[in-house]
């Protein structure tokens, strides 16, 4: 059973970092390099410091603590005298137009193996990522950002448990440089808390988002364990701070990861078309200077009307046309791929494509699927660009999985390859955080 209750956030005193969209950052994991001095820049209070601290890398996980320490000293970063759950609503264009909406809520979970109970992964993880995050926890003893996991609810039940106190002004509302109106409100009554938390119980959890963070966690509970921790299960340390939303949200949202390539020696283009056509259906979509822009916006809606099969959209550098690829109906996937490998797996996407297409037809072992041979993006328009620039030899555009895919996976115990999903918009880093305090346990957040 899934064990939640809420928690004494830690939120910044908007009387002294004045505008939240000033302080606030994407997750760690999505910050680019380029992009990294921007949120340094943007004000002396950006959560960007507690998560890679600013100083040289053998020393930023020490620097990250030391800005936390001295933020709450400052009244910077204040902690709530209640415990709360905390509901987040998102309101975001997708397609540059329609709105969409999104709403969950944030509170604290206990800890469990994978496997072993109520949570249950979709992705493998780096350890040296989950090392990373590792240190920051031990760092700053505090959950900066949430992990987002997503839980099953058909009626809605849950979020309409919060309704009747949406009616108050949340704690914060800010819109951000992409147009992103988040919300947050801090609820503590205390007849909303039990019942929230009873609701949850029965629950199965989905990690979507924050696999090392979680991974991370349950190391720093096994460090204080053998440390000597009497606490008995009821320290802080025993809990990850979580965002929770229900699969049937009408705004949860997977946007698709494509696969740009480079780095491939000795290419063979002309046979590797060829290889193509032994299990794909190939559609062409020629262009010349003058049409290329019409010709590519009709590729890119055949490749998103495709979303029931297995479609991939491909264009090579140097070539005058776009390619859909469907896979035959007659291919014989798990004899491809080998028995072994799981019903549920042979009929996503990604794994085609990256076991059929990069292993056996561009001769990619998996070891060398990686940052050295492989960038994920988003944006598709962009990705053909870059291609166009012959800063990468090929791009692979996908559509993206659905919510029901991931669940399945996680349900039968199996993974999806990393960087699979990317459930927009990410969760901002510097809404609340956790504080894992020694003076406090689970039993004290409990109503």
């Amino acid at each position: 059973m899934a064990d939640i209750f809420p928690f004494r956030g830690m939120i910044y005193n908007l009387e002294k970092v004045g505008d939240l969209s000033l302080v606030t950052a994407p997750p760690y994991d999505v910050i680019s390099e380029k992009s990294m001095d921007k949120y340094y820049l943007r004000h002396p209070y950006n959560v960007i410091r507690l998560e890679l601290g600013d100083g040289p890398v053998l020393d930023r996980h020490r620097r990250c603590a030391h800005f936390f320490k001295q933020w709450e000293d400052q009244g910077v970063l204040t902690r709530e005298e209640s415990p709360a759950f905390y509901f987040y609503q998102v309101n975001f264009p997708l397609n540059g137009s329609r709105k969409k909406v999104r709403k969950g809520f944030i509170g604290l979970c206990r800890l469990e193996e994978f496997g072993k109970g109520a949570i249950l992964p979709h992705e493998r993880i780096h350890e040296e990522q989950k090392e990373d995050r590792l240190k920051v926890l031990r760092a700053c003893q505090a959950n900066i950002s949430p992990i987002f996991s997503l839980y099953s609810d058909p009626k809605g039940f849950l979020c309409s448990l919060f309704e009747a106190h949406l009616t108050d002004p949340p704690l914060f509302d800010f819109m951000d440089e992409d147009q992103i109106r988040h919300s947050l409100w801090s609820i503590k009554d205390p007849s909303l808390l039990r019942a929230v938390r009873e609701g949850m119980r029965e629950k199965t959890l989905f990690i979507a988002d924050g696999h090392h963070r979680y991974e991370a966690a349950l190391a720093y509970k096994k460090e204080n364990e053998k440390a000597g921790d009497s606490s008995t299960g009821r320290g802080l340390f025993n809990s990850a701070m979580m965002y929770f939303c229900a699969f049937q949200d009408e705004g949860l949202t997977i946007l698709p990861s494509h696969r740009l390539l480079f780095n491939l020696s000795d290419f063979d283009r002309a046979g590797f078309e060829m290889k193509l056509q032994d299990y794909f259906r190939k559609t062409d979509y020629p262009f010349a200077p003058e049409d290329e822009s019409k010709v590519r916006t009709r590729f890119l809606q055949a490749l998103e009307e495709g979303q029931e099969g297995n479609v991939f959209g491909l264009y090579l550098h140097g070539s005058h046309r776009y390619t859909l690829l469907r896979l035959r109906e007659e291919s014989d996937f798990s004899s491809m791929m080998g028995r072994n490998l799981p019903v549920v797996l042979q009929k996503l996407d990604v794994i085609i494509l990256h076991r059929l297409i990069f292993e056996q037809l561009l001769g990619m072992e998996e070891k060398d699927q990686d940052q050295n041979r492989i960038r994920i993006i988003k944006n598709s328009t962009r990705a053909i660009d870059l291609v166009k620039e012959g800063r990468f030899q090929m791009v692979f555009l996908m559509n993206p999985p659905r919510v029901e895919e991931v669940q399945e996976v996680a349900s039968e115990g199996e993974f999806m390859p990393q960087k699979s999903t990317f459930f927009y918009p990410k969760l901002p880093t510097g809404l609340v955080v956790s504080k894992l305090a020694d003076d406090e346990t689970i039993d004290d957040l409990i109503p």
